[in-house]
């Protein structure tokens, strides 16, 4: 047995100062406030403990990206990224492909209907079933509409690991393929500038979540129905909204007004990061497209255009709290229970006893002292 005591324990109901206690093997045996007198018991005053964080939207980092799953010996990258961000205190991911052809989707797709790591949760498609005039750092030459053949396909993949779809609801035979297929694939709402929006959409939750809220979809206007103004005055949320909170695709106050505006169960904070995260400055390939890398942010090349962010996951959590000063327990739905939830997955995002330990020890700075990953010690050094 190991006990951590004189902790901040954080769960998505409450925050006390207690004590979590593990098996050999690494199975929660005991969570409790107070104090602990088991010998020997560790002392980590001052630290918070969490459930292990879900970035629910990442393209990858530290030269590794999704797309790459569509070729064959890329083991050791993909393990040399998947210990990069238990690092961050990520422990699942949404893999989060961009823009590709559909023969290169299909390679990607077989990845998933085969053995695929256990620290993905879904296949996540940001293209390439977008709009043209939002599509930010999407291959225009590759974007087009989803059609009946690729929807059905998609709807097999389906059975092998969750698919989430972007989909721009301005054009007719997506309009068609989310009335048809909602049930099946999870559709995300976002790279569109529908100024005619039909909240209907949302409200009959044909779109499980909102992409990268404020940023590359039609924004706010008095007279408009944009995907801004339907998710702002929406009053029955059921749906997932992603927030980027590295401070410049969302500025402080304005994550201090969304986290007002919102309920704690509608935001997801992700980091919307690319592959090159972790390397130096520079420019860089994102599949057929070149990005610069400027510190935490990337730009397409030769201009002022987003393409993501380079920027770790617990620093996006950091930006968050300071803006927001959100409560601990607030923070852990937005970094991983809503999604869990989402999912309909009752253990990761919880700290619950007899399970597999998957959390996280940081520091008031956000620093990851310590992980716990399906019921294994990661190696932070």
């Amino acid at each position: 047995m190991i006990c951590y005591k004189n902790l901040l324990i954080a769960t998505h109901k409450e925050s006390f100062i207690g004590y979590v206690v593990l098996s050999d093997s690494g199975i929660i045996k005991n969570v409790n406030k107070g104090k602990c007198n088991i010998k020997d018991a560790l002392d980590y005053s001052g630290y918070i403990l969490m459930p292990s964080f879900i970035d629910s939207h990442t393209h990858g980092g530290y030269d590794f990206s999704f797309n790459d799953l569509k070729e064959k010996n890329i083991q050791d990258k993909l393990n040399k990224y998947l210990a990069k961000i238990k690092k961050e205190g990520v422990g699942h991911v949404f893999a989060t492909t961009v823009t590709a052809s559909y023969s290169d989707i299909k390679k990607i797709a077989s990845y998933f209907t085969e053995k695929y790591s256990k620290e993905f949760l879904a296949w996540y498609l940001e293209g390439p079933y977008i709009s043209k005039e939002k599509k930010g750092a999407h291959d225009e030459n590759l974007i087009k509409n989803l059609s009946t053949k690729e929807t059905q396909f998609f709807s097999e993949v389906s059975k092998f690991i969750p698919v989430y779809l972007a989909l721009a609801p301005e054009y007719s035979q997506n309009k068609k393929m989310l009335n048809q297929y909602h049930d099946q694939i999870n559709f995300a709402l976002g790279h569109s500038n529908d100024n005619n929006f039909d909240s209907k959409y949302l409200k009959d939750n044909k779109y499980k979540r909102v992409i990268h809220f404020l940023n590359a979809m039609s924004g706010f206007h008095q007279r408009n129905k944009s995907l801004v103004n339907s998710v702002l005055e929406d009053t029955n949320r059921n749906y997932l909204i992603e927030i980027i909170s590295d401070l410049t695709h969302v500025r402080s106050q304005t994550l201090n007004f969304l986290y007002q505006s919102f309920d704690d169960s509608n935001i997801a904070l992700v980091s919307d990061s690319l592959p090159n995260k972790g390397s130096k400055n520079g420019i860089y390939k994102l599949n057929n497209l070149e990005v610069e890398k400027k510190d935490y942010l990337f730009y397409l090349k030769d201009s002022s255009t987003l393409a993501g962010s380079g920027m770790p996951y617990n620093l996006i959590l950091k930006n968050f709290y300071k803006a927001t000063k959100c409560s601990f327990s607030q923070l852990v739905k937005f970094s991983s229970y809503n999604v869990a939830k989402s999912l309909k997955n009752k253990t990761l995002g919880r700290i619950k006893i007899n399970t597999k330990a998957n959390f996280v020890l940081i520091d008031k700075d956000f620093n990851v002292k310590l992980h716990y990953f399906d019921g294994e010690k990661a190696k932070l050094d």
